[in-house]
């Protein structure tokens, strides 16, 4: 929220409107939004976001501890 766009709770057609009306008024913080969020996304590729998943599943596995019945 506020880097490359807007959050607002679900349902909530007030803080829509006015996100709408914010940006429809400003410009320069649509293009500011845009660059931020397009410099955000670049090295996002299907083959980068695999392998931070892979890695993410590694720290998961590596924090396991490993219980052997006695």
């Amino acid at each position: 929220h506020g880097r490359t766009g807007f959050l607002f709770p679900p349902r909530d057609e007030a803080a829509v409107t006015d996100a709408v009306r914010t940006l429809a008024a400003d410009p320069a913080l649509r293009a500011a939004y845009g660059t931020a969020a397009r410099a955000m996304v670049e090295g996002r590729t299907w083959a980068a976001v695999g392998d931070q998943l892979i890695a993410h599943y590694g720290d998961v596995l590596a924090a396991r501890k490993v219980v052997v019945a006695a």
